[in-house]
């Protein structure tokens, strides 16, 4: 088994313990969003399946939005207001929206390859290997999501191309 073969595995198998996916291996669209009491103040209030319900989201809005192109994850899982700190996307989901449809059409073989995600409060850390044209290394990416009542309300991201080679053994993954 390759190491992103596994990285696979161990994420499906995450996300199959909180019960929250569906036929196509991703969060089933009729899950609701936990009790809003657990989303109303996050201090101490860590339950297992909120923290699950937004590891499936986040990794199902990403692949979603960037490998295929689909709206509708847009709709259903980021919140309107949405708030963007990558300073060459301006804020709201329509604009995500439309950044999808975009990438998809400009690199329709694209794969965000999840190889992490840690939930804790309203944040989830996605730490990924975007690869926009199959065959390259592709780029280390970490996006960063907070949730707000369920959804998606704010993002961060940063972005470091995979080199060739590297002063240690290490890979980025």
């Amino acid at each position: 088994m390759t190491p992103t073969t596994r990285a696979r595995s161990a994420l499906v198998a995450v996300l199959a313990s909180t019960a929250l996916l569906g036929a196509a291996g991703m969060p089933a669209a009729a899950v609701p969003p936990t009790a809003s009491a657990d989303h109303a103040g996050y201090a101490g209030n860590d339950s297992f399946a909120r923290l699950g319900y937004q590891k499936a989201v986040a990794v199902r809005v990403l692949k979603g939005v960037f490998e295929q192109g689909d709206t509708n994850v847009v709709d259903r899982y980021v919140r309107p207001d949405y708030i963007q700190h990558n300073p060459f996307a301006p804020d709201g989901a329509e604009t995500l929206k439309n950044l999808g449809v975009g990438f998809h059409q400009q690199f329709p073989d694209a794969e965000y390859d999840v190889k992490r995600v840690i939930s804790e409060g309203d944040l989830v850390v996605v730490h990924s290997n975007m690869v926009t044209t199959p065959g390259t290394r592709g780029a280390a990416v970490f996006d960063i999501f907070r949730f707000q009542d369920g959804k998606i309300a704010e993002h961060w991201d940063v972005s470091q191309n995979v080199p060739e080679t590297s002063a240690n053994d290490n890979t980025m993954f």
